[in-house]
């Protein structure tokens, strides 16, 4: 048998999954992800990414599987299918990553000129005027309020888009170099800024932030927001493949699961790529 012959027997034995993962790999060699579209953006059609998954995942399907025409087809069109909406699901998280990377970081900047506010206003006080430790302390649990909402909003997405990893792409990560490097840099300055908001004021009566406390308070609401990333990328890849009517089932389950509540908060469903198409 040939090197030719060897590589398309292997490759013709890959599951969707790993030939999304082998994409995913070749679009990280690119460190964001405008700049991996620029770069395939005058590709010829043929390779264009989802052209080329969606050619290679028919070729690997209709290599292992037998039955009747239709049948192929089927199992065609539904593995196709599930590759689509991992890719999907990767943009969608780069997308949403990059949009709430954009507000935390605006809210560090503020957070930061607020904090040399107080810490001003603390020696001012000092030297100015006998200390009110009742303002000060009221002044720095707003402070901290605000961080640590910035501080949930960042760990809420970062385990909601773990657990798709870790459930649909063998735990690799999805984000691209520059947005996972500046993702880290983000989160490591604002968890910084908890240390000098302690020493603000002592003597207040709220308690300290606890950063593991944040991080099991994100379980609950990053149940939802991944489930709503895989809503979108479903929808997204039910459009691609023609198949509006059910793009918008899972756009109206979607929104009743925005709206619908129960005792223990709003009801999700598991979710579940492979399901879709």
């Amino acid at each position: 048998m040939t090197l030719a012959r060897r590589v398309a027997k292997l490759e013709a034995g890959r599951t969707p999954t790993e030939i999304v993962l082998a994409w995913l790999a070749e679009a990280h060699a690119y460190p964001t992800l405008p700049a991996y579209v620029a770069a395939v953006r005058d590709a010829a059609a043929d390779d264009w990414p989802l052209a080329r998954i969606a050619r290679q995942v028919e070729a690997a399907v209709r290599a292992s599987v037998r039955g009747t025409a239709p049948e192929v087809w089927q199992a065609v069109r539904r593995a196709v299918g599930d590759a689509l909406v991992l890719v999907e699901l990767v943009l969608q998280a780069n997308l949403a990553a990059a949009e709430v990377r954009d507000v935390a970081g605006l809210r560090w900047a503020l957070l930061s000129k607020w904090l040399g506010l107080l810490a001003a206003e603390s020696e001012l006080a000092r030297v100015t005027r006998p200390p009110d430790p009742e303002h000060a302390a009221q002044e720095t649990e707003e402070w901290r309020a605000a961080l640590a909402v910035t501080l949930s909003d960042l760990y809420v997405e970062a385990a909601a888009r773990a657990s798709l990893e870790q459930r649909y792409l063998a735990g690799r990560s999805v984000l691209f170099p520059a947005l996972a490097q500046a993702w880290a840099d983000l989160v490591a300055r604002l968890e910084w800024l908890v240390e000098p908001a302690e020493r603000l004021a002592p003597g207040s009566s709220a308690e300290p932030l606890d950063l593991a406390e944040l991080h099991a308070q994100a379980v609950e609401p990053a149940a939802r927001r991944a489930q709503e990333l895989a809503d979108l990328a479903r929808i997204a890849a039910l459009e691609l493949l023609g198949e509006r009517e059910r793009a918008l089932a899972v756009l109206e389950r979607h929104l009743r699961a925005l709206t619908k509540s129960t005792p223990d908060g709003p009801r999700v469903a598991d979710p579940d790529p492979a399901a879709a198409p």
